[in-house]
């Protein structure tokens, strides 16, 4: 099953780079994987992700998915069923955006990166509102959130999502338009290049900022979109 899993998802990797990189980190777990489809369960964030090539066949994979609070479909015509079955009001629209070069981007602002501790998290929650408070205790606890600092004082920081892609990336207002959001993310990219990860990230559609941010380090974005359904 794995192997067809890689041969479908392969056949459009910047797309379904954010179901490749669990199957290749080992927390995947592959519920259906066929010519026309995969349908998987990534085990950090509880998140089912499905792509089909038909709507017949999404929808029916779409029924094998058990009562859940996430997923994550790649074809629009998928949505509506996902919606329809688990009742969820709320869809984020992505692009996917993946770092193909094996070196991270020189930077000229220069920081101090460390793991946030619990003391940051009020820092943490006043800035970023996409998750819930106990999700970033728990990123925190992780050691998945890392701050970045100009001479001690906290300027902004970045993180990873349970299931792999770089996120949480916040500069304090006072320290924005300073090259920090660029260094962040840089510091996040070489994290995962040294542990022989692909960088990857999600951007919500219409950030423009973050899309201009991304291509200026060198990520590619896809054309298409993601759904997050929760």
């Amino acid at each position: 099953m794995r192997e067809a899993a890689f041969a479908y998802l392969n056949q459009n990797p910047l797309l379904y780079s954010g179901m490749l990189e669990p199957i290749r980190r080992g927390t995947a777990v592959l519920l259906s994987a066929q010519e026309g489809g995969v349908l998987l369960r990534e085990e950090r964030s509880g998140a089912y992700m499905l792509a089909a090539d038909t709507p017949e066949l999404g929808k029916a994979l779409v029924q094998r998915i058990p009562e859940c609070g996430l997923v994550v479909v790649h074809q629009e015509y998928l949505v509506q069923a996902v919606k329809e079955r688990f009742e969820f009001g709320t869809v984020l629209s992505c692009h996917q955006a993946v770092y193909s070069a094996q070196k991270p981007p020189r930077i000229g602002a220069e920081l101090e990166f460390r793991a946030l501790t619990e003391d940051d998290l009020p820092a943490v929650c006043a800035q970023y509102r996409l998750l819930a408070e106990e999700d970033i205790r728990e990123r925190v606890q992780s050691g998945a959130i890392f701050g970045g600092y100009q001479k001690e004082t906290l300027v902004g920081f970045v993180g990873e999502h349970p299931e792999g892609s770089i996120g949480m990336l916040e500069v304090l207002p006072s320290y924005r338009r300073q090259g920090y959001g660029a260094a962040l993310e840089a510091f996040q990219i070489g994290r995962m290049l040294e542990r022989g990860r692909v960088p990857y990230a999600q951007i919500i559609k219409g950030n423009e900022n973050s899309l201009r941010l991304h291509r200026k380090l060198g990520f590619e974005i896809s054309e298409s979109l993601l759904y997050w359904l929760f």
